[in-house]
């Protein structure tokens, strides 16, 4: 329940950020000025790209937001297949953006890095950010 949030929502954006599978159930249950966002989409497009989500697709659903750049899609869930790259963060970022959509992106650290300490965090994070840098300074130039 997020009525306690309510006096509050003027000031900020709020988003529950579900798995693909429940977001469609959700999507309507919360007060206004609650968003719902999925976890994740492509940089494709509609196709057959087997578990993943399309922009369009999230737009089809009635939602205008989506996340990107969770840690173990970064590689630190010790998954056997490829980390997703800051550059493909870029590259979907990119998308997200065409289609005329808003991006929660997300940067961290591993707890390695952190254990470093906070110069460790802080060049870890300003590391995730480089590739979408140009694409944040284009938005600003519209």
């Amino acid at each position: 329940n997020f009525d306690g949030c309510a006096p509050h929502l003027p000031d900020c954006d709020v988003y529950v950020c579900p798995s693909n599978l429940h977001v469609a159930l959700v999507k309507d249950s919360f007060i206004p000025g609650i968003s719902v966002a999925p976890q994740n989409c492509n940089f494709g497009g509609c196709g057959a790209y087997t578990g993943e989500m399309s922009a369009d697709q999230i737009a089809d659903m009635g939602m205008s937001t989506v996340l990107i750049g969770h840690s173990e899609r970064r590689g630190e869930f010790g998954l056997p297949t490829p980390a997703e790259s800051n550059e493909l963060m870029a590259t979907k970022l990119q998308y997200v953006l065409d289609k005329g959509m808003r991006c929660v992106f997300c940067i961290g650290e591993p707890l390695p890095v952190r254990e470093k300490g906070i110069d460790a965090v802080r060049e870890e994070c300003v590391k995730q950010l480089e590739d979408i840098v140009p694409i944040l300074k284009k938005l600003e130039d519209k």
